[in-house]
C-alpha cells in the first residue's frame, strides 16, 4: 500500500468513542497505519500505530514519543525502516532556542531539520 498524506483521521479506542487526531504525516505497511502527530517546536510528538477492525481504525497501543516537529512518514520497502522528518522555523529565529527544556543539553537548537527512522520490528513489538 503506498505511503499517503492524510490530514484528519478519526478513529475508535477502548477509552474514547471518538477521538480527533491531527496527522502531520502518515504511511501503511502490512495492514499497519502509522500517523506522525505534532507537537510542535516545544515537546515531543506522537507516533501512534492503528489497525482496522470491522473498517474503523482502531489504536494499536500507546502512542510513542518522537521528536518536535515530527512530520511526513515514509515506509522503505524491504528494508523494516519507517522514516520521519522533523520540520522546524529557520535557525535564524530569535526564539529557536526561548523555550528550552530544563532537561535538553544548553545551546539545543529545535529550528533543525532531522532525519531519523524507526526500525518497524521494534516499534510494532511496544506496548
Amino acid at each position: 500500500m503506498p505511503s499517503r498524506r492524510i490530514r484528519r483521521v478519526w478513529l475508535t479506542t477502548a477509552a474514547a468513542a471518538s477521538l480527533a487526531l491531527t496527522a502531520q504525516g502518515a504511511a501503511a505497511q502490512d495492514g499497519t497505519l502509522y500517523v506522525n502527530e505534532s507537537k510542535g517546536t516545544d515537546e515531543p510528538g506522537n507516533l501512534w500505530r492503528f489497525g482496522w477492525s470491522d473498517g474503523r481504525l482502531v489504536a494499536k497501543g500507546a502512542a510513542v514519543k518522537s521528536a518536535r516537529g515530527a512530520e511526513d512518514l515514509y515506509v522503505e520497502r524491504g528494508t523494516g525502516r519507517l522514516w520521519s522528518l522533523s520540520e522546524h522555523r529557520p535557525a535564524s529565529a530569535s526564539d529557536c532556542t526561548a523555550n528550552r527544556d530544563s532537561a535538553d543539553p544548553a545551546g539545543t537548537d529545535y529550528c533543525q531539520r532531522v532525519l531519523y527512522g524507526h526500525k518497524l520490528g521494534r516499534l510494532d513489538a511496544r506496548p
